[in-house]
This record gives C-alpha cells, sequence and structure tokens, in this order.
C-alpha cells in the first residue's frame, strides 16, 4: 500500500525535516511552505536529500483562518493525487509529529482500507440564524491582515461590528442541507480525493462561496465528503492527538515533555502541536519510546 504525506509548513524547517524523514517507506511526501518564510538552501538541501521527498512548493501566501489555507490544501492534493497512484493520502502539518512506529503506521491503514478518517460534525443548515454560523453569514477578511495580531484582530472585528450594524448577512448555503465542521487534518483513501477535486471543478460555487469565512478548511473537504454516506466509509477520527486546554500560552495546547504518558496512551498516530523549542525533549522521547517500538 502507498501513502502520499502532504505537509502544510510556515516555519522551523529543522521539525519538519524530522517529519519528513520518519516516512522512509512505501510514502511519498509533499511540503508547501508559506511563500512568506524564507527557505534557506541549507533546508532545501535536506530536504531533498530524503528519497521520499517528491516536492517541496512555496506557492501560497497562506494566512491563519484565511481562505488561503484551503486553497494550498486543495493545491498539494491535486499534485499529489495527479503524479502517483497512493491508496492513501494524509494531510499533516509541520507542527505535527507520530506516535507510532512507521510499521504500526503501515498495518493500520493495510487494515483500514476503505474507511477514511476526519472530523464530522454535523451542522444543521436549518440552525442558520444560531450564533455559531456567524462564520459563515458575516465577511472575514483574514487573507487581508495576521488576525494574530492585536491589529489584525481589530481590524477583523471593526469590519464585523459594521456589517452587524448594517444588517448585512450572507444567505444560507444552497447545496447541502448539513455542513460538517472539524479540523482540517484527516486520513482519506484516493477515491475520496478523487471524489473532493472532481466536485471542486464540476462545483466552484461552494468553493467560492467559503471565501471570506472563518476557517474554511475546516468545512470544505469535511462537508463534500460527510454528506455522501453511501460511497465513502467515515471514521469520525482524525487520528491525531490535540489538546484543547490552552496549555503554553496556544489553544489547541503546544505540547511538551509532560504529555508524553497522554499521548503514548492515546489511539492517535500523530500529535499537534509541537512547537519548537517547547517541544524538544517530548520528540526526542517519542523517537526513542514510541518510534522504535
Amino acid at each position: 500500500m502507498k501513502h502520499a504525506i502532504l505537509i502544510l509548513a510556515h516555519k522551523d524547517w529543522e521539525q519538519t525535516a524530522r517529519l519528513v524523514r520518519y516516512f522512509s517507506k512505501n510514502c511519498k511526501v509533499y511540503l508547501h511552505f508559506d511563500n512568506k518564510f524564507p527557505l534557506p538552501g541549507e533546508a532545501l538541501r535536506v530536504l531533498w536529500s530524503f528519497s521520499q521527498t517528491q516536492g517541496i512548493y512555496q506557492e501560497k501566501n497562506v494566512h491563519w483562518g484565511g481562505f488561503s489555507l484551503l486553497e494550498t490544501e486543495l493545491y498539494l492534493l491535486s499534485r499529489a493525487y495527479a503524479d502517483n497512484e497512493a491508496d492513501y493520502f494524509h494531510l499533516l502539518s509541520g507542527q505535527d509529529y507520530p506516535i507510532v512506529s512507521l510499521a504500526r503506521f503501515l498495518h493500520f491503514f493495510e487494515s483500514s482500507l476503505p474507511a477514511n478518517y476526519l472530523d464530522c460534525k454535523p451542522w444543521q443548515l436549518s440552525e442558520w440564524k444560531d450564533e455559531r454560523f456567524d462564520w459563515y453569514r458575516y465577511f472575514f477578511p483574514y487573507d487581508e491582515v495576521d488576525a494574530r495580531t492585536a491589529i489584525g484582530n481589530t481590524y477583523i472585528q471593526e469590519r464585523l461590528r459594521v456589517q452587524i450594524n448594517n444588517g448585512e448577512q450572507r444567505p444560507p448555503f444552497t447545496m447541502f442541507d448539513t455542513i460538517f465542521k472539524g479540523s482540517q487534518w484527516f486520513s482519506v483513501t484516493r477515491d475520496a480525493v478523487r471524489y473532493v477535486l472532481e466536485f471542486s471543478s464540476r462545483y466552484p460555487d461552494f468553493l467560492l462561496r467559503l471565501k471570506d469565512t472563518f476557517a474554511p478548511e475546516e468545512t470544505y473537504i469535511n462537508t463534500i465528503l460527510c454528506n455522501r454516506p453511501d460511497l465513502f466509509r467515515i471514521e469520525s477520527h482524525n487520528l491525531r492527538f490535540i489538546l484543547w486546554t490552552g496549555e503554553n500560552g496556544n489553544n489547541p495546547s503546544h505540547l511538551s515533555l509532560k504529555h508524553f504518558a497522554d499521548l503514548a496512551a492515546s489511539d492517535a498516530l500523530f500529535a499537534r502541536k509541537m512547537v519548537y523549542p517547547l517541544c524538544t525533549e517530548l520528540i526526542d522521547k517519542i523517537d526513542h519510546q514510541l518510534l522504535e517500538s
């Protein structure tokens, strides 16, 4: 069985290289680095030194929360799908790290086909007026600013305030009665990728409708696949260990050595978020106690 590994990265290329190194058998790796990140020549030399590396791209200016992230994801999917005959496609970030041996990773998916692993939390469009749909009812210009800065966040909140005061709202989606929301990270089959790419070409209006919404990458593929249970076996678990406890100054939590026991006992294959240098000791321990087992 063959695997296509798609990695979205924006910093810490050395950490990304450790992730790429893991996929040394039956895997081809496709990387996209945010084009705002100055990728040094040494990084290219190291990343291309791995035989599994098939592509390194810097095509997109990626903004957290923006449509650009979904565009980049689809770009990598299309490149990998056209390039090889992988049975499974796995979307990771440069801040993910494996927590099982490669042999266990490969065996898991050998016995899983044709299951697709992604988060699928249903949101009924009949509840369109509920405040959780604000992300879709209003325009959020995340691709215009860095929303993680005080200035950027203020700009977005001011744009939202003006829309609310003026009674400006976008209409509900028309293609689906239910959208599915969840983490963007997934492990899906070749048939699922083909369906997503063909759907994107055939029905571009749904993709374009997600422009200027918040985190459209957490809606698009999830909704397309989870609305077709007749075609795809969906397991609503993306096999990632993620803590939403706001530790170490971030949510999801930045993982550290104190989280080792929890992630080792989980049923996940990968853990995130790994942020250098906080994660260094944790990754070292994973290497020696989990990946070599």
